[in-house]
């Protein structure tokens, strides 16, 4: 999903009135008027804003306490429009031939150190943590965010970072993996970009709520956290990242009423175990 793609669904619906733009990156230009950006919100009044765009907005923070603020800004009927991506999951064509179940873990482990907040399926801590927060979902999408890689521009991908704050690969692998780990790592993607561009693609979830006014329902417990498997952000191929997402969007599907609702259906497992 382009940026534009991704404005358009977060605006469609949206209400004019006051608006405040969270983001931990540099917005591309068709976010410039998009609201009136801040870093925090701790310090803006209760009940008092109509609109709240997070773009970005959760890479670098934990998503409870965010998600609180936002709906304690928002006044009722307040509208949430969140684009975020899950960096922990992003996948390339990339081989990484001769290496040792080590030495990928290694990897791997240098490069989710950057996202102590996103240790599990994100998608659903977003949209069930906004849910339990009187945040009531209106639209969901999940898609991809794509990029083409070519030797051209590989030591920008390698050097910069998805967010701000965040250091690119190479000063993450060599700060919790050392030089070595890093040198080959940046020789793989040489040898991958030499024979053309390689497609970078990272999980990405837009998500639309509304703040809900004396919501009777209880409120709803966050999923269990789960690792993503060693290895995943570089050795998943094409089709098993795919079949995650259209799995994950199936799961929604089925419990939409349920996201509407606040309420869970009970899982196959409860019932088994009730039988």
């Amino acid at each position: 999903m382009d940026s534009e793609t991704v404005r358009e669904l977060l605006l469609e619906g949206a209400g004019a009135g006051s608006v405040l733009t969270l983001s931990n990156q540099d917005l591309p230009g068709p976010w410039v008027s998009a609201g009136q950006p801040v870093d925090t919100l701790e310090s803006v009044p209760e009940d008092c804003i109509d609109g709240v765009l997070a773009v970005q907005g959760f890479t670098t923070v934990p998503v409870r306490p965010r998600m609180g603020q936002i709906a304690r800004v928002l006044r009722i009927g307040g509208w949430l429009g969140l684009a975020q991506s899950d960096h922990t999951c992003t996948f390339a064509g990339l081989q990484l031939g001769g290496w040792t179940g080590r030495e990928r873990r290694a990897l791997d482990a240098a490069l989710l150190a950057a996202f102590p907040h996103q240790r599990g399926a994100v998608v659903e801590e977003l949209i069930w943590e906004a849910r339990g927060q009187g945040l009531r979902p209106t639209r969901l999408h999940l898609g991809f965010a794509h990029r083409k890689v070519g030797a051209g521009d590989l030591d920008d991908y390698l050097r910069e970072g998805p967010a701000a704050g965040i250091p690119g690969p190479l000063d993450r692998i060599t700060a919790a993996a050392g030089v070595t780990l890093a040198d080959r790592y940046a020789e793989a993607w040489q040898e991958a970009t030499a024979a053309g561009p390689v497609t970078v693609s990272t999980p990405m979830v837009v998500l639309a709520a509304r703040r809900v006014a004396g919501d009777p329902l209880a409120p709803v417990a966050g999923p269990a956290r789960r690792l993503p498997l060693l290895a995943e952000p570089i050795r998943s191929p094409r089709p098993e990242a795919e079949r995650a997402i259209m799995d994950a969007l199936g799961r929604h599907r089925r419990r939409w009423d349920d996201l509407v609702a606040g309420t869970r259906s009970e899982s196959r497992r409860e019932r088994l175990g009730s039988a």
